[in-house]
């Protein structure tokens, strides 16, 4: 029945050029002056009114806040994607070198194990030569006598020959091993170099974890802390409510930090600053009610519900700097009144600006 009579009203309101015998046109030159069948329904569209305007401010505030940070988060997201291909590339690249590194070596154990085989071969068959000089030697020796000057002139000739192929043997193995040595020494330095670019390369990889530290600790310093608000409202009618007694809204529809406890019907501010409070209250015939926002560190408001209009309603907007650790509640302020309706009455919150 309240909703008809409201929307009657609205009606007459907005349609002033109408001859609904509920609207009075004075003249065409002179404002148009329209008398509502219900002073008292025109007085509630008011007060409704003032109620959906703050519960808009409230919600505007809470989308602009969730825009900024969803914009700010895939700002950081876009930072971490390129820091991460950059690491991938520096990992694909030292495990290049890794794998180079393991190639060299394997080659360098190889042309040294050839080396030391040859140089081996080399040894034997200077061991030999050495050998078969000191078996002629001694055959020279013992069988001088017995060989004409031709044959031993012929075997004179003979060991100058082999003297000569040993010294070019020895001469060979002297090569080998020169050469073997400049083999290890370039291998060396190919391996320093490489090592060099290995530091080289883990040095950019510590760069890019301490970026990556970087942007983590970017993103945990920049991301916007979510600001304390809530609303909650009664789940059920209140039908007897004493003197002072705490209007419990036992029913939380928004709690951005869990702030507000529905069990007790009391807000504590998380941080020091200054909040926003709005709280309504609908009553019915005769149980209009004086309600005032009250807390730890005193009153911070009134409100009051007429007891001469059928289901009239009253609260207040506040304002106030709280310390961090303050409670915040709705009261009883008098005697009066009994009965409290459930859907239109609201509690509501939020840090407008904090301190420090």
């Amino acid at each position: 029945m309240l909703f008809l009579h409201l929307l009657l009203c609205w009606m007459v309101i907005s349609m002033s050029t109408s001859n609904l015998p509920l609207a009075v046109l004075k003249s065409e030159e002179k404002p148009i002056t329209v008398v509502c069948a219900n002073e008292s329904v025109r007085e509630d569209i008011h007060h409704l009114k003032q109620q959906l305007s703050q519960e808009t401010l409230i919600r505007l505030s809470l989308v602009h806040q969730m825009s900024a940070f969803v914009n700010e988060l895939l700002t950081v997201k876009k930072e971490m994607a390129s820091v991460l291909v950059k690491m991938e590339e520096v990992e694909k690249g030292n495990a290049d070198i890794q794998l180079e590194k393991q190639r060299m070596r394997m080659e360098l154990d190889r042309q040294i194990k050839i080396n030391n085989t040859d140089r081996e071969t080399l040894q034997e068959n200077t061991q030999h030569h050495k050998d078969l000089q000191s078996a002629v030697e001694e055959i020279f020796r013992n069988y001088t006598a017995e060989f004409r000057t031709e044959e031993i002139t012929e075997v004179k000739n003979d060991m100058s020959e082999i003297l000569d192929k040993i010294q070019e043997l020895e001469n060979n193995v002297t090569d080998l091993e020169l050469e073997n040595q400049r083999l290890q020494r370039k291998l060396d330095e190919n391996i320093i170099e490489k090592e060099k670019e290995d530091d080289t390369k883990l040095q950019m990889i510590k760069e890019l974890q301490e970026d990556f530290r970087n942007v983590t600790t970017k993103i945990e310093r920049t991301r916007p802390e979510m600001l304390p608000s809530f609303h909650a409202r009664l789940s059920r009618p209140v039908r007897k409510i004493g003197l002072s007694q705490t209007v419990i809204f036992d029913l939380e529809v928004v709690d951005t930090t869990n702030s507000y406890d529905p069990q007790s019907g009391i807000f504590t501010a998380p941080v020091t600053g200054t909040y926003v409070f709005y709280w309504n209250i609908l009553s019915n015939e005769a149980s209009g009610m004086d309600t005032a926002l009250d807390s730890s560190q005193g009153a911070l408001g009134c409100g009051f519900v007429s007891h001469a209009v059928n289901y009239g309603n009253g609260g207040n907007l506040v304002l106030a700097n709280l310390t961090s650790g303050t409670h915040v509640w709705v009261k009883k302020a008098d005697k009066f009144g009994n009965y409290i309706h459930e859907r239109f009455s609201t509690f509501s919150g939020y840090l407008l600006q904090a301190s420090g």
